[in-house]
């Protein structure tokens, strides 16, 4: 993949959200903030697993910092240097894994199940597997996320208003934040709900 140019991503996306972060993206963020710590009880007692942090420029760090552990999983090695020099502080263990989540997700679902309290956050990802995957991979992928989130207790997704819905776009300011559901959609319902 070309990781400079993408159809998800690239240089020409951080640069882009670390000029907007502070200033288009800020009620945005703001608003995903105070969403994402309603959602999420005790987090210094679990291990937030961020699923395409990229550079983490929606996340607030008040909210990744108060979390035991941290680790950020994404396919671009920039975009996991820049996460890293963003969430430096607080001091707090980050681990940052150069993979691709989706091709993995059978290990990921065997750590969601075990004993440690994870919270999986899925960083305006999900609404971009049709632009990544296709054709018998993208069905496996499916077929694999259904399993997933059946084993993931806790898991969140938030897109921005380019990956969701039109009603989204009436309100660009609000971000979206969905999950858990009472019953887990797979990743093609995910995908056409946002």
């Amino acid at each position: 993949k070309n990781l400079l140019r993408n159809p998800s991503g690239g240089i020409g996306y951080h640069l882009a959200a670390s000029y907007s972060m502070r200033g288009a993206w800020a009620p945005f963020r703001r608003a995903l903030a105070e969403l994402l710590r309603a959602r999420v009880a005790d987090p210094g007692s679990a291990t937030l697993v961020i699923v395409g942090p990229s550079g983490g420029y929606c996340l607030d760090p008040a909210f990744v910092g108060g979390f035991r552990k941290v680790v950020a999983i994404d396919i671009d090695p920039l975009a996991l240097r820049i996460f890293r020099f963003r969430f430096r502080r607080p001091a707090r263990a980050i681990e940052t894994r150069c993979e691709d989540f989706f091709a993995t997700v059978d290990r990921h679902a065997h750590e969601a199940a075990g004993k440690e309290r994870r919270v999986y956050l899925f960083s305006n990802l999900l609404g971009q597997l049709e632009f990544l995957y296709a054709g018998e991979l993208r069905a496996e992928i499916d077929r694999k996320l259904h399993k997933f989130f059946e084993s993931a207790p806790e898991w969140i997704s938030f897109h921005d208003r380019l990956t969701t819905d039109e009603a989204l776009f009436r309100n660009p300011r609000r971000p979206v934040v969905l999950g858990p559901f009472e019953r887990r959609p797979d990743s093609v319902e995910l995908a056409r709900a946002w």
